[in-house]
């Protein structure tokens, strides 16, 4: 796997996360 391809996985990673963590908080603004 060449560098660009890492570069572009741990924007993709990193992106996920944030997306998860979203998710997450919105649903404890729903339940509540």
């Amino acid at each position: 796997m060449g560098l660009t391809e890492m570069v572009i996985f741990d924007q993709i990673f990193r992106f996920m996360k944030i997306a998860v963590l979203g998710l997450g908080i919105w649903d404890e603004f729903i339940l509540i």
